[in-house]
């Protein structure tokens, strides 16, 4: 979130680096633990659609589903914990 925390922090990156450090050490196994940037709108899509009274605020703009294809099973239940 930005400073004021209505819109999305705005980070243009052309021609720079981005580095970061990630600590895996408390993500149980079976997890994935992912950081990626994407174009979005500042705002959220509050300016170019007009039902949306939300704002970047409440997660608005942005859209991100994923399907694991690698969960492993032990004993018909899903390994999510480790």
């Amino acid at each position: 979130m930005d400073k004021s925390d209505s819109g999305y922090q705005m980070f243009n990156l052309l021609n720079k680096e981005f580095t970061f450090d990630v600590d895996m050490s408390a993500l149980p196994c079976g997890l994935n633990g992912a950081l990626y940037f994407v174009e979005i709108e500042a705002d959220g899509g509050l300016s170019s659609q007009p039902g949306n009274k939300a704002s970047a605020k409440y997660g608005t703009g942005y859209c991100d589903t994923q399907c694991p294809h690698d969960i492993k099973f032990i004993g018909g239940e899903a390994n999510s914990e480790g």
